[in-house]
């Protein structure tokens, strides 16, 4: 995001613009301090364009250096060869917070369809929820629920009767849910099905996780990425203690999967 000295376009007043990503501040060379052409993408989202360099608007000579730390808890920041995006490991991290929360509670992961954006940002206003294992002590905190906008009776038994549910659901929710960088549904469930317990997927070595068909380095490196951070650890106890399913059904080679589960 480029903060701008304020501009007038298109009949109202422009002070930021999107760069993107670091693939485009590099392609467009800009720098802190530079003069930059600005234009409303279809009329609505401002993004620079390019630089001015003339001799009325001089270059600016700060070049922009993503951090290696996230400024808000301070999390190594992490980027893979290759690709564009930039993350803060620590799931529970303020600054992704609400996003880890929307993903963990919805519907193909651990199917808390009353847990909406709406609820999950006044949840995190009201400081009731400040990791994804805080879900699971909302139980004790009715009167506080109730207390939100537009939260009745009906709505919140509803959504606590639909965490309490989430209790039940299988090891290859819970590791969806967690949100690890390049594990989908097919890849959670494969791991479950590999390791039988959060536990053993925990301590795998590298090595061990690419055993687990689908699961090359890039994804290993990812999974490793996740659990080596020691918050990200604490979270899973947390959950743990909470009675999330955490042992599965372990696959055995040469077995089908009618046969493993007769």
């Amino acid at each position: 995001m480029a903060w701008l000295k304020p501009v007038f376009i298109g009949g109202t007043t422009v002070s930021r613009a999107t760069l993107h990503n670091m693939d485009e501040i590099e392609r467009l060379g800009v720098k802190i301090g530079d003069c930059v052409m600005v234009e409303r993408g279809g009329d609505v989202i401002p993004k620079v364009v390019k630089v001015v360099d003339d001799k009325e608007q001089p270059r600016g000579k700060k070049q922009f250096h993503m951090p290696e730390h996230c400024p808000v808890c301070n999390s190594e920041i992490r980027h893979k060869e290759g690709e564009v995006d930039y993350w803060c490991v620590n799931i529970n991290c303020p600054a992704r917070l609400q996003g880890s929360i929307l993903h963990f509670a919805s519907r193909s992961v651990m199917n808390i369809d009353g847990m909406g954006e709406s609820i999950v940002n006044q949840l995190h206003e009201a400081g009731l929820v400040k990791n994804i294992a805080d879900i699971y002590a909302l139980k004790d905190k009715r009167p506080q629920l109730l207390a939100l906008e537009r939260a009745g009776e009906k709505s919140i038994d509803n959504l606590l009767a639909e965490i309490e549910n989430s209790l039940k659901l299988p090891l290859e929710r819970v590791i969806l849910g967690l949100g690890i960088g390049q594990v989908g549904t097919r890849t959670a469930e494969l791991l479950a099905e590999h390791f039988g317990s959060i536990d053993a997927l925990m301590d795998a070595s590298a090595v061990e996780l690419q055993e687990v068909q689908d699961v090359g380095p890039s994804v290993s490196t990812s999974i490793r990425e996740f659990f080596d951070e020691p918050r990200n650890r604490e979270l899973v106890k947390r959950l743990e203690g909470y009675g999330l399913t955490f042992k599965g059904v372990k696959r055995v080679r040469g077995t089908s999967w009618w046969e493993r589960r007769l």
